[in-house]
């Protein structure tokens, strides 16, 4: 038969659920101190640098969340309108080539790929002797000017 021992726990020592009312949370500012804290309706709790466990206000928000005072995120306005800062020429232009290799097959959903360049070798010998085979993979042989689709990769 197994032997199963449990700590006895005093009053003292325990958190009473007599503490809690609905919507509480239980918190605490200095070792060994729990105390309930209510929670309002529409409120975020959090600690601020060098503060306590409290409701914080709404300009301590915008301070974590970084975002200034009156800004308005609806419609037109940013973050949605910053859009043409990631397009062409854009202050923060995204660029696909820093993004990395995809992992798996990219959807294009019927659009056109313009300007595309398909991966060029010298010649027909150095599409035979390309070092990453892969199955569709696309070359383009500049001295004879004839495309290459590999259709086995082993």
């Amino acid at each position: 038969m197994a032997v199963l021992w449990r700590k006895l726990c005093y009053e003292s020592d325990a958190v009473l659920k007599s503490l809690f009312d609905a919507n509480t949370i239980l918190a605490a500012d200095t070792d060994d101190t729990p105390a309930a804290l209510t929670v309002a309706v529409q409120t975020l709790v959090g600690r601020i640098t060098a503060g306590n466990i409290t409701d914080l206000s709404v300009a301590e928000v915008q301070t974590l969340l970084n975002v200034a005072d009156g800004a308005d995120v609806t419609g037109s306005n940013a973050p949605q309108a910053h859009a043409a800062s990631h397009k062409n020429a854009g202050g923060d232009e995204i660029l696909l080539d820093e993004l990395g290799e995809p992992t798996a097959a990219v959807e294009f959903n019927g659009q056109e790929l313009q300007n595309a360049v398909i991966q060029q070798v010298a010649n027909v010998a150095a599409v035979a002797a390309y070092a990453t085979p892969v199955v569709g993979k696309v070359l383009f042989a500049t001295s004879e000017l004839s495309f290459h689709v590999c259709t086995v990769a082993s």
